[in-house]
């Protein structure tokens, strides 16, 4: 988690971006723990996934890190966690066999994400590394 030693900008609630992605969190957990223990799976999946995708969309309209690169790097890891909640999501609401949802496509589909994710986020450590040992 390289963004938690990043500085914030200095307007007001943004300091509070730490709490707010711990509650977060702790909305995700709890969905996903309720869904374990009763029937109302599809209710708290998409729950958890619109949780994700409501702060995924405020902290992309309002940027809380000074810098740009924690700033991209905290977008990334929230949208990687939307895919992977959105996938989720697709497999608890279909009772019936889809091509897409069977277990092998699915573990192709799970690592092109997390492919993409990887080399994402090597690149933008690369971009960071080189921009720093420039200056």
């Amino acid at each position: 988690h390289f963004w938690l030693f990043t500085s914030f900008r200095k307007t007001f609630g943004r300091v509070y971006n730490r709490p707010l992605v711990l509650l977060l969190k702790l909305a995700v957990v709890l969905c996903f723990c309720f869904v374990q223990s009763s029937s109302m799976e599809e209710p708290m999946v998409l729950a958890s996934l619109l949780v994700i995708f409501v702060y995924s969309i405020c902290t992309f309209l309002k940027v809380v890190y000074r810098c740009k690169s924690s700033w991209v790097l905290q977008q990334l890891f929230f949208w990687n966690l939307f895919a992977y909640a959105f996938v989720t999501y697709l497999k608890v609401t279909t009772d019936e066999v889809n091509a897409l949802l069977v277990p092998s496509t699915l573990t192709q589909i799970l690592i092109v994400i997390h492919g993409f994710i990887g080399a994402f986020i090597g690149v933008t450590i690369l971009y960071c590394a080189i921009i720093t040992a420039l200056r």
